[in-house]
This record gives structure tokens, sequence and C-alpha cells, in this order.
């Protein structure tokens, strides 16, 4: 007996493209924070951005439906503990304090000190005492050191977009922000503001921190994650942005 044409059509679809119709769930974090490039994100759901093409790219590989779901940053460490989701893409070691796995860093990006052209360009770090300075609650900021965040005047903003938007409109002359997301932000608004040469700080490398407890098998998340890097296919998702 032949098969009916939508079955027929379905098998055919699970047999050369099974991600697709995977029904076994990889469920990604995403802290609520974050706007494009990393995300966008309305209400609980996320539409698009470097969070969701690395999530839909390593759930093809991997034979998992994407899931994603949306958390406040504080609730992170604890979510991941638990095994509430599987993964966290776009975090270093450093900014977690949860004991998680971790695959290869996906890229590099770097922290950069943007100052506007009507103030005395920083050479250093040291600079910025009792300067106010556009910085992004909950960030875990090695440089500058406590030492020089001690003397400044730290003002907080609630997303980084929100910080180099404040940085923009003229609030603040000093900003910390991220190269991908400070250069994103100035090619979408088409803003003309003149700023310094960025004073560099160093390069961190995002990778994914897996939960110990994790549904599917921390090294074939690994692996997936490391043949993202190996065949440029993370390269091409972040031209993108770029």
């Amino acid at each position: 007996m032949s098969l009916h044409w939508p079955l027929a059509a379905l098998l055919s679809c699970c047999a050369l493209a099974a991600p697709a119709c995977a029904t076994e769930p990889i469920v990604f974090a995403v802290t609520a924070e974050n706007h494009l490039p990393i995300a966008e994100i309305h209400g609980e759901t996320l539409r698009s951005g470097l969070l969701k093409d690395i999530g839909d790219a390593l759930a093809a590989r991997l034979g998992r439906r994407p899931e994603y779901r949306v958390l406040p940053s504080k609730r992170l460490d604890a979510a991941l503990t638990a095994g509430e989701v599987d993964v966290a893409c776009n975090q270093t070691p450093e900014w977690r304090s949860a004991a998680l796995i971790w695959t290869v860093p996906l890229f590099q990006d770097r922290g950069w000190l943007v100052v506007r052209s009507n103030q005395p360009p920083v050479r250093r770090m040291e600079e910025l005492a009792g300067k106010r300075v556009g910085m992004v609650q909950g960030y875990v900021y090695v440089d500058p050191s406590p030492e020089v965040q001690a003397r400044l005047e730290r003002d907080d903003a609630p997303s980084m977009r929100a910080n180099i938007e404040k940085f923009l409109r003229g609030y603040n002359d000093y900003a910390l922000v991220n190269e991908l997301s400070f250069r994103y932000f100035l090619k979408q608004s088409g803003s003309t503001v003149a700023i310094h040469p960025p004073l560099m700080q160093p390069v961190f490398e995002p990778a994914c921190g897996i939960s110990p407890r994790s549904r599917i098998s921390a090294a074939k998340i690994q692996r997936a994650a490391a043949d993202l890097v190996a065949e440029q296919a993370m390269s091409r998702l972040l031209e993108r942005y770029r």
C-alpha cells in the first residue's frame, strides 16, 4: 500500500533534514537585559539576534528543537545549576558563579572606553578618577580595576544598549562599552557623534556554559560548538551584525 503524500513528505523531511523535524528540545537561556546585536526580545520571546543564530545552529547540529527561556541575569546561575535550562551562550567563566561545563570560545569581543571629543582623550584608566562613566548594572568589569572604579562616578544603565544611548545623547562623556554592540548601534542609529579613538581593553572570548544537569550530553554540545568555529560558521553569523 502506498503512503499518502503528506505522510510521505513528512518522512522524507525527517530523513533528509532531521533537525527540522526534531521534537526533543534543547533549552537555551537568554538574559532579559540583552539587546541587538546579541538578542531582540519581545516580552518573553526571543525574536532574533546573535544568541538565536547560535542556538539555532547548535540545535540543528544536535538534531534538537531549540527553545529559548528569557531570564533576568541574576537568575541565570541558579537556572543552569538546577537544569532548568541546558545552555547559556555569550558567557565566560569569569562572569558566572555556577560550576558549568564550557565549550570552546565562539568569538572575540573587547571592551572600549569611548570618550566624546569635547573632552581630553584618556590614555590610562587611572585618568577616569572623579569622572562620571557610563557602565552596565550587573556587569563584571576586570578593567578598570576595582581600585580605579572606586575613584570614578559609576553611572549604571540597565543594559548595554541603554548605556550606549546615554553616551550618544551626551548624558555621559565617558562610557565603557563592548566593541560589537557599540559598532552595531552606531551603524543602526546613524549617529555622527565625534569621539576620540577608543581606549582598548583586553579581548574577551564568549563561549557557551553548559548545565551539569543538561538533558543533552555536554560532550556533544562541546563538539557542535567546536564545529561551528572550525567550519567558519560562527564567522558567517557574526558578519550579519558587523
